[in-house]
Protein backbone atom coordinates (compact mmCIF):
# COMPACT_ATOMS: atom_id res chain seq x y z
CA UNK A 1 0.00 0.00 0.00
CA UNK A 2 1.68 3.69 -1.54
CA UNK A 3 0.61 6.50 1.08
CA UNK A 4 2.09 9.84 1.75
CA UNK A 5 2.49 11.25 5.49
CA UNK A 6 2.30 14.76 6.04
CA UNK A 7 4.55 16.83 8.38
CA UNK A 8 7.82 15.13 7.16
CA UNK A 9 11.19 16.97 7.07
CA UNK A 10 11.12 18.49 3.57
CA UNK A 11 13.91 17.76 0.42
CA UNK A 12 15.62 20.67 1.48
CA UNK A 13 16.38 18.88 4.54
CA UNK A 14 18.07 15.87 3.63
CA UNK A 15 21.62 15.28 3.78
CA UNK A 16 23.11 14.85 0.26
CA UNK A 17 26.45 13.10 -0.38
CA UNK A 18 29.21 11.83 -3.30
CA UNK A 19 28.51 14.24 -6.01
CA UNK A 20 29.02 12.51 -8.53
CA UNK A 21 26.96 11.64 -11.88
CA UNK A 22 25.77 8.31 -13.52
CA UNK A 23 26.47 8.18 -16.93
CA UNK A 24 22.99 7.73 -19.29
CA UNK A 25 19.88 6.83 -17.55
CA UNK A 26 20.41 5.18 -14.10
CA UNK A 27 23.53 3.18 -15.57
CA UNK A 28 26.85 3.67 -13.88
CA UNK A 29 30.18 3.77 -15.82
CA UNK A 30 33.24 1.33 -14.04
CA UNK A 31 34.31 4.45 -12.37
CA UNK A 32 31.33 5.94 -10.58
CA UNK A 33 30.57 2.32 -9.17
CA UNK A 34 33.84 2.10 -7.98
CA UNK A 35 33.68 5.79 -6.41
CA UNK A 36 30.01 4.67 -5.30
CA UNK A 37 31.29 1.63 -3.49
CA UNK A 38 34.36 3.40 -2.07
CA UNK A 39 32.40 6.53 -0.48
CA UNK A 40 30.14 4.27 1.18
CA UNK A 41 32.61 1.81 2.64
CA UNK A 42 34.33 4.74 4.41
CA UNK A 43 31.64 4.04 7.26
CA UNK A 44 31.66 0.61 7.58
CA UNK A 45 33.88 -0.25 10.77
CA UNK A 46 34.68 -3.79 10.29
CA UNK A 47 33.70 -5.99 13.14
CA UNK A 48 33.83 -9.73 14.55
CA UNK A 49 30.69 -12.05 13.80
CA UNK A 50 29.13 -15.33 14.45
CA UNK A 51 28.90 -18.22 11.77
CA UNK A 52 26.54 -18.18 9.24
CA UNK A 53 26.30 -13.86 9.89
CA UNK A 54 27.12 -11.15 7.29
CA UNK A 55 30.32 -9.95 8.02
CA UNK A 56 32.39 -6.47 8.10
CA UNK A 57 28.90 -4.41 9.71
CA UNK A 58 28.48 -3.05 12.93
CA UNK A 59 25.88 -0.79 14.59
CA UNK A 60 23.25 -2.99 15.64
CA UNK A 61 22.49 -5.27 18.57
CA UNK A 62 24.12 -8.25 20.23
CA UNK A 63 22.11 -11.22 20.78
CA UNK A 64 23.42 -12.72 24.28
CA UNK A 65 20.88 -15.36 24.87
CA UNK A 66 17.84 -16.19 22.07
CA UNK A 67 15.66 -13.05 22.63
CA UNK A 68 11.89 -13.19 21.80
CA UNK A 69 10.56 -11.00 19.62
CA UNK A 70 6.95 -10.02 19.71
CA UNK A 71 4.70 -10.12 16.02
CA UNK A 72 0.93 -10.52 15.09
CA UNK A 73 -0.91 -12.54 12.94
CA UNK A 74 -4.36 -12.08 11.10
CA UNK A 75 -6.68 -14.68 10.17
CA UNK A 76 -7.95 -13.89 6.49
CA UNK A 77 -8.03 -9.88 7.02
CA UNK A 78 -7.84 -9.66 4.31
CA UNK A 79 -5.35 -12.31 4.24
CA UNK A 80 -4.04 -14.74 6.82
CA UNK A 81 -0.14 -13.34 7.40
CA UNK A 82 2.27 -13.17 10.32
CA UNK A 83 3.52 -9.55 10.43
CA UNK A 84 6.22 -8.07 12.18
CA UNK A 85 6.61 -4.16 12.50
CA UNK A 86 9.26 -2.23 11.94
CA UNK A 87 9.68 0.81 13.78
CA UNK A 88 12.70 2.50 12.78
CA UNK A 89 15.55 2.61 10.10
CA UNK A 90 18.83 4.29 10.71
CA UNK A 91 18.58 7.19 13.37
CA UNK A 92 14.95 7.55 12.51
CA UNK A 93 11.66 6.29 14.33
CA UNK A 94 8.71 5.87 11.82
CA UNK A 95 5.88 7.65 12.60
CA UNK A 96 3.71 4.56 12.28
CA UNK A 97 5.00 1.18 12.79
CA UNK A 98 5.80 -0.50 8.89
CA UNK A 99 3.86 -3.64 8.75
CA UNK A 100 5.61 -6.33 7.42
CA UNK A 101 5.20 -9.86 6.11
CA UNK A 102 7.25 -12.19 8.35
CA UNK A 103 8.86 -14.65 5.41
CA UNK A 104 10.22 -18.07 5.76
CA UNK A 105 10.43 -18.40 2.20
CA UNK A 106 12.08 -15.43 0.94
CA UNK A 107 15.48 -13.33 1.94
CA UNK A 108 16.19 -10.02 2.64
CA UNK A 109 13.83 -6.91 3.40
CA UNK A 110 12.22 -4.96 1.57
CA UNK A 111 9.58 -1.71 2.68
CA UNK A 112 7.68 0.91 1.25
CA UNK A 113 9.64 4.12 0.82
CA UNK A 114 6.36 6.12 0.93
CA UNK A 115 6.66 4.70 5.08
CA UNK A 116 9.99 6.27 5.48
CA UNK A 117 10.39 9.15 3.56
CA UNK A 118 8.64 12.90 2.56
CA UNK A 119 6.53 13.08 -0.59
CA UNK A 120 9.02 15.12 -2.38
CA UNK A 121 12.00 12.71 -1.93
CA UNK A 122 9.88 9.79 -3.50
CA UNK A 123 6.47 8.90 -5.28
CA UNK A 124 5.11 6.13 -7.42
CA UNK A 125 7.36 7.33 -10.25
CA UNK A 126 10.51 6.86 -7.98
CA UNK A 127 13.05 8.87 -6.32
CA UNK A 128 14.07 12.16 -6.59
CA UNK A 129 17.61 12.70 -7.24
CA UNK A 130 19.20 16.27 -7.05
CA UNK A 131 21.60 16.81 -10.71
CA UNK A 132 25.04 15.49 -9.88
CA UNK A 133 24.24 13.42 -6.95
CA UNK A 134 25.22 10.00 -6.93
CA UNK A 135 23.49 9.01 -3.41
CA UNK A 136 21.04 10.92 -0.33
CA UNK A 137 21.39 10.07 3.01
CA UNK A 138 18.50 10.95 5.11
CA UNK A 139 18.61 10.53 8.56
CA UNK A 140 21.50 7.52 8.52
CA UNK A 141 19.59 5.62 5.57
CA UNK A 142 21.78 6.02 2.30
CA UNK A 143 19.83 5.77 -1.06
CA UNK A 144 21.69 4.39 -4.42
CA UNK A 145 20.59 5.11 -7.91
CA UNK A 146 20.44 1.19 -8.28
CA UNK A 147 17.16 0.21 -9.11
CA UNK A 148 15.99 -3.16 -8.69
CA UNK A 149 12.76 -5.62 -8.30
CA UNK A 150 11.75 -8.48 -6.18
CA UNK A 151 8.90 -10.45 -7.28
CA UNK A 152 7.03 -12.80 -4.70
CA UNK A 153 4.66 -15.48 -5.16
CA UNK A 154 3.81 -18.62 -7.76
CA UNK A 155 3.07 -18.77 -11.37
CA UNK A 156 -0.06 -16.69 -11.89
CA UNK A 157 -0.72 -15.18 -8.25
CA UNK A 158 2.67 -13.08 -8.12
CA UNK A 159 3.72 -9.79 -7.78
CA UNK A 160 7.01 -7.38 -7.82
CA UNK A 161 8.16 -4.61 -5.73
CA UNK A 162 10.06 -1.91 -7.91
CA UNK A 163 12.61 0.36 -5.96
CA UNK A 164 16.26 1.46 -5.19
CA UNK A 165 18.80 -0.52 -3.08
CA UNK A 166 19.80 1.70 -0.29
CA UNK A 167 21.67 0.48 2.92
CA UNK A 168 20.45 1.34 7.02
CA UNK A 169 19.86 -0.35 10.64
CA UNK A 170 16.55 -2.17 11.01
CA UNK A 171 14.89 -1.94 14.38
CA UNK A 172 11.58 -4.34 14.32
CA UNK A 173 9.76 -6.33 16.49
CA UNK A 174 6.27 -5.27 18.27
CA UNK A 175 8.65 -3.40 20.90
CA UNK A 176 11.02 -2.74 18.94
CA UNK A 177 13.42 -5.99 20.59
CA UNK A 178 16.18 -5.70 17.80
CA UNK A 179 17.92 -3.43 15.46
CA UNK A 180 20.48 -4.80 12.91
CA UNK A 181 23.74 -3.74 11.74
CA UNK A 182 23.64 -1.81 8.49
CA UNK A 183 22.01 -3.44 6.19
CA UNK A 184 20.51 -3.78 2.28
CA UNK A 185 17.25 -2.62 1.91
CA UNK A 186 15.01 -2.48 -1.27
CA UNK A 187 12.69 0.44 -0.54
CA UNK A 188 9.64 -0.08 -3.01
CA UNK A 189 8.01 2.64 -4.35
CA UNK A 190 6.04 0.60 -6.94
CA UNK A 191 3.73 -2.65 -6.60
CA UNK A 192 2.97 -4.32 -9.88
CA UNK A 193 0.77 -7.52 -10.69
CA UNK A 194 1.66 -10.13 -13.31
CA UNK A 195 0.12 -8.53 -15.91
CA UNK A 196 1.82 -4.94 -14.95
CA UNK A 197 -0.45 -3.88 -13.12
CA UNK A 198 -0.31 -1.02 -9.79
CA UNK A 199 -1.05 -3.49 -6.78
CA UNK A 200 -1.95 -1.86 -3.29
CA UNK A 201 -1.21 -4.17 -0.91
CA UNK A 202 -2.58 -4.49 3.05
CA UNK A 203 1.07 -4.90 4.10
CA UNK A 204 4.64 -2.78 3.19
CA UNK A 205 6.64 -4.82 2.24
CA UNK A 206 8.81 -8.08 3.10
CA UNK A 207 10.79 -9.34 6.00
CA UNK A 208 12.71 -12.36 4.33
CA UNK A 209 14.57 -14.87 7.00
CA UNK A 210 15.07 -17.99 4.71
CA UNK A 211 18.63 -19.34 4.53
CA UNK A 212 18.71 -18.77 0.90
CA UNK A 213 20.06 -15.73 -1.03
CA UNK A 214 18.07 -14.13 -4.08
CA UNK A 215 18.55 -11.33 -6.10
CA UNK A 216 17.60 -7.84 -6.52
CA UNK A 217 17.88 -7.18 -9.65
CA UNK A 218 18.22 -3.95 -12.05
CA UNK A 219 15.88 -4.06 -14.94
CA UNK A 220 17.40 -6.56 -17.83
CA UNK A 221 20.11 -7.67 -15.31
CA UNK A 222 20.38 -11.29 -15.39
CA UNK A 223 21.01 -13.28 -12.29
CA UNK A 224 24.46 -13.76 -11.29
CA UNK A 225 25.60 -17.76 -10.73
CA UNK A 226 28.09 -16.87 -8.15
CA UNK A 227 26.75 -15.07 -4.66
CA UNK A 228 27.33 -11.49 -4.51
CA UNK A 229 25.63 -10.58 -1.30
CA UNK A 230 24.79 -6.45 -1.52
CA UNK A 231 27.25 -4.50 0.06
CA UNK A 232 28.63 -0.67 0.14
CA UNK A 233 31.65 -2.33 -1.34
CA UNK A 234 29.87 -5.11 -3.59
CA UNK A 235 26.68 -2.69 -5.18
CA UNK A 236 26.77 -2.09 -8.82
CA UNK A 237 24.47 -1.32 -11.67
CA UNK A 238 23.28 -4.79 -12.19
CA UNK A 239 21.77 -5.07 -8.62
CA UNK A 240 23.04 -7.60 -6.26
CA UNK A 241 22.13 -10.41 -3.65
CA UNK A 242 19.95 -10.49 -0.48
CA UNK A 243 20.17 -12.75 2.30
CA UNK A 244 17.98 -13.45 5.86
CA UNK A 245 17.81 -10.12 7.90
CA UNK A 246 18.82 -11.91 10.59
CA UNK A 247 22.31 -12.49 9.37
CA UNK A 248 22.96 -8.72 9.80
CA UNK A 249 22.73 -9.43 13.63
CA UNK A 250 25.66 -9.97 16.46
CA UNK A 251 25.64 -13.11 18.54
CA UNK A 252 27.21 -13.94 21.28
CA UNK A 253 29.57 -16.79 22.01
CA UNK A 254 27.23 -20.01 22.59
CA UNK A 255 24.45 -18.20 21.10
CA UNK A 256 24.04 -19.61 17.19
CA UNK A 257 22.54 -17.04 14.89
CA UNK A 258 19.55 -18.07 13.51
CA UNK A 259 15.56 -17.99 14.61
CA UNK A 260 12.65 -20.26 16.05
CA UNK A 261 9.23 -19.59 14.83
CA UNK A 262 5.65 -21.14 15.63
CA UNK A 263 2.97 -21.30 17.75
CA UNK A 264 1.55 -17.92 16.40
CA UNK A 265 -1.81 -16.66 17.00
CA UNK A 266 -4.26 -15.63 13.78
CA UNK A 267 -6.31 -13.27 15.18
CA UNK A 268 -9.55 -12.90 12.75
CA UNK A 269 -10.42 -9.16 14.63
CA UNK A 270 -6.65 -8.45 13.79
CA UNK A 271 -6.82 -6.33 10.57
CA UNK A 272 -3.00 -5.62 8.48
CA UNK A 273 -2.92 -1.58 9.16
CA UNK A 274 0.14 0.30 10.58
CA UNK A 275 -1.86 1.20 13.76
CA UNK A 276 -2.36 -3.03 14.24
CA UNK A 277 -6.39 -2.32 14.78
CA UNK A 278 -7.64 -5.19 16.93
CA UNK A 279 -4.26 -7.02 17.30
CA UNK A 280 -2.43 -8.59 19.76
CA UNK A 281 1.31 -8.93 19.88
CA UNK A 282 2.74 -12.71 20.37
CA UNK A 283 6.47 -13.42 21.22
CA UNK A 284 6.55 -16.34 18.41
CA UNK A 285 9.62 -15.60 16.71
CA UNK A 286 12.62 -16.19 18.79
CA UNK A 287 16.36 -15.23 17.49
CA UNK A 288 19.42 -16.63 18.25
CA UNK A 289 19.27 -20.28 19.19
CA UNK A 290 20.75 -22.62 21.94
CA UNK A 291 21.99 -26.11 21.22
CA UNK A 292 19.93 -27.49 24.45
CA UNK A 293 16.90 -25.69 22.02
CA UNK A 294 17.73 -27.31 18.89
CA UNK A 295 17.79 -30.94 20.54
CA UNK A 296 14.32 -30.75 21.00
CA UNK A 297 13.82 -30.84 17.12
CA UNK A 298 14.20 -33.16 14.35
CA UNK A 299 16.26 -31.71 11.66
CA UNK A 300 18.46 -32.34 9.26
CA UNK A 301 21.98 -30.23 7.42
CA UNK A 302 21.23 -27.60 4.24
CA UNK A 303 22.56 -28.28 1.13
CA UNK A 304 24.77 -25.11 1.13
CA UNK A 305 25.46 -23.49 -1.43
CA UNK A 306 22.95 -24.85 -4.13
CA UNK A 307 23.79 -26.80 -6.62
CA UNK A 308 23.17 -24.49 -9.28
CA UNK A 309 23.06 -20.72 -8.78
CA UNK A 310 24.29 -18.35 -5.70
CA UNK A 311 27.30 -20.76 -5.19
CA UNK A 312 30.20 -19.81 -3.23
CA UNK A 313 30.59 -17.67 -0.21
CA UNK A 314 30.70 -13.79 0.61
CA UNK A 315 30.81 -11.59 3.37
CA UNK A 316 31.22 -14.87 5.65
CA UNK A 317 28.11 -16.22 4.20
CA UNK A 318 26.96 -19.42 2.30
CA UNK A 319 23.50 -19.13 0.86
CA UNK A 320 21.90 -22.57 1.28
CA UNK A 321 18.60 -24.17 -0.66
CA UNK A 322 15.42 -23.68 1.28
CA UNK A 323 13.73 -26.80 0.12
CA UNK A 324 14.14 -30.20 1.93
CA UNK A 325 14.08 -33.28 -0.14
CA UNK A 326 12.50 -36.59 0.87
CA UNK A 327 9.62 -35.85 2.33
CA UNK A 328 6.24 -37.87 1.77
CA UNK A 329 2.75 -36.82 1.66
CA UNK A 330 0.00 -38.84 2.17
CA UNK A 331 -3.92 -38.46 1.79
CA UNK A 332 -6.26 -40.11 4.47
CA UNK A 333 -9.59 -40.48 2.29
CA UNK A 334 -7.22 -42.31 -0.72
CA UNK A 335 -4.63 -43.41 0.71
CA UNK A 336 -2.55 -42.08 -1.89
CA UNK A 337 0.99 -40.55 -1.29
CA UNK A 338 3.92 -38.94 -3.40
CA UNK A 339 7.27 -37.79 -2.78
CA UNK A 340 8.19 -34.01 -2.42
CA UNK A 341 10.52 -31.08 -1.74
CA UNK A 342 8.84 -29.19 0.67
CA UNK A 343 9.37 -25.15 1.97
CA UNK A 344 8.15 -24.39 5.39
CA UNK A 345 6.73 -20.78 4.05
CA UNK A 346 5.40 -18.27 6.61
CA UNK A 347 4.27 -15.82 4.21
CA UNK A 348 1.78 -18.07 2.31
CA UNK A 349 -1.49 -18.02 3.52
CA UNK A 350 -2.59 -21.65 2.17
CA UNK A 351 -0.89 -25.07 1.44
CA UNK A 352 0.10 -25.80 -1.73
CA UNK A 353 0.83 -29.59 -3.39
CA UNK A 354 3.76 -30.00 -6.21
CA UNK A 355 2.30 -33.18 -7.75
CA UNK A 356 4.17 -34.84 -9.96
CA UNK A 357 2.95 -36.09 -13.43
CA UNK A 358 1.36 -39.35 -13.45
CA UNK A 359 1.14 -39.82 -9.14
CA UNK A 360 -1.80 -41.67 -8.50
CA UNK A 361 -3.31 -38.65 -6.34
CA UNK A 362 -6.86 -37.18 -6.03
CA UNK A 363 -7.32 -34.11 -8.40
CA UNK A 364 -8.46 -32.58 -5.28
CA UNK A 365 -8.93 -33.04 -2.01
CA UNK A 366 -12.17 -33.27 0.08
CA UNK A 367 -12.90 -31.23 2.98
CA UNK A 368 -12.02 -32.85 6.15
CA UNK A 369 -9.19 -35.12 4.68
CA UNK A 370 -6.33 -35.71 6.35
CA UNK A 371 -2.93 -35.05 4.88
CA UNK A 372 -0.09 -36.25 6.94
CA UNK A 373 3.35 -35.15 6.06
CA UNK A 374 6.70 -37.45 6.77
CA UNK A 375 10.39 -37.51 6.35
CA UNK A 376 12.33 -39.85 4.97
CA UNK A 377 14.80 -41.71 8.09
CA UNK A 378 13.19 -38.88 10.70
CA UNK A 379 10.55 -39.02 13.50
CA UNK A 380 9.13 -35.89 11.92
CA UNK A 381 5.13 -35.77 11.26
CA UNK A 382 3.00 -33.51 10.28
CA UNK A 383 -0.65 -33.71 9.45
CA UNK A 384 -3.45 -31.15 9.28
CA UNK A 385 -7.41 -31.47 7.95
CA UNK A 386 -8.23 -29.75 4.87
CA UNK A 387 -10.87 -27.22 4.63
CA UNK A 388 -11.87 -24.25 2.06
CA UNK A 389 -10.74 -21.61 4.91
CA UNK A 390 -7.46 -20.52 5.48
CA UNK A 391 -4.99 -21.22 6.42
CA UNK A 392 -6.07 -25.18 5.52
CA UNK A 393 -7.21 -24.51 2.02
CA UNK A 394 -4.68 -26.84 0.28
CA UNK A 395 -4.24 -26.48 -3.78
CA UNK A 396 -2.49 -28.94 -6.23
CA UNK A 397 -0.01 -27.53 -8.44
CA UNK A 398 1.70 -29.17 -11.96
CA UNK A 399 5.32 -29.58 -11.00
CA UNK A 400 6.18 -28.28 -14.13
CA UNK A 401 4.87 -25.37 -12.62
CA UNK A 402 5.60 -25.40 -9.21
CA UNK A 403 8.36 -27.55 -8.36
CA UNK A 404 7.67 -27.56 -4.54
CA UNK A 405 5.69 -28.08 -1.87
CA UNK A 406 4.65 -25.15 -0.41
CA UNK A 407 3.50 -25.99 3.68
CA UNK A 408 2.44 -22.51 4.51
CA UNK A 409 1.32 -19.86 8.00
CA UNK A 410 -1.05 -22.62 9.41
CA UNK A 411 1.73 -24.90 10.21
CA UNK A 412 3.77 -22.30 12.33
CA UNK A 413 0.09 -21.60 14.48
CA UNK A 414 0.52 -24.82 16.17
CA UNK A 415 4.23 -26.02 15.43
CA UNK A 416 7.72 -24.75 15.42
CA UNK A 417 11.01 -24.53 13.10
CA UNK A 418 14.25 -23.51 13.52
CA UNK A 419 17.37 -22.42 10.82
CA UNK A 420 20.74 -21.96 12.35
CA UNK A 421 22.68 -20.31 10.15
CA UNK A 422 25.70 -21.00 11.70
CA UNK A 423 25.31 -24.95 11.61
CA UNK A 424 23.36 -25.16 8.60
CA UNK A 425 20.26 -26.94 9.76
CA UNK A 426 16.76 -26.90 9.58
CA UNK A 427 14.45 -28.58 11.73
CA UNK A 428 10.61 -28.90 13.14
CA UNK A 429 8.65 -30.19 16.26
Amino acid sequence: MKRTTPGRTPFLALILSLGLAWAGSGTANAGTETSTQAALAESVPAVQHAPGTVQGVSGGSTVTTPTAVTIYGTLGHPVSKLIIPVVALGSQNLPTPSPLVLDTGSSGMVIDAQDVFPADVVSTDGFVFPPGQNTLTYHGITITKVQASKTYGVVGNAHTDYGNIGFATVKFGGHGELTTNLMPVLFSYKTLDGNGRPLHLAWHGTFGIDPAASAALAPGAAPSRSLNICSPQSINANGCDFVSVLRYLNYAAGVNAGFSLGNAALDPNCAITATMTGCSFHPALTVGLSETDEQAYASIPLICPPPRGMTGSDHGVTACVPNVAGFTIRDSDSGASFKTKVIFDSGTPIMRFSVPPGAAFPQSLADGSTETLTLADSPFSYSYRVEEAQPSVTRLSDRAKSPRTIIGIGFFTDHRMFIDFSSNREGWK
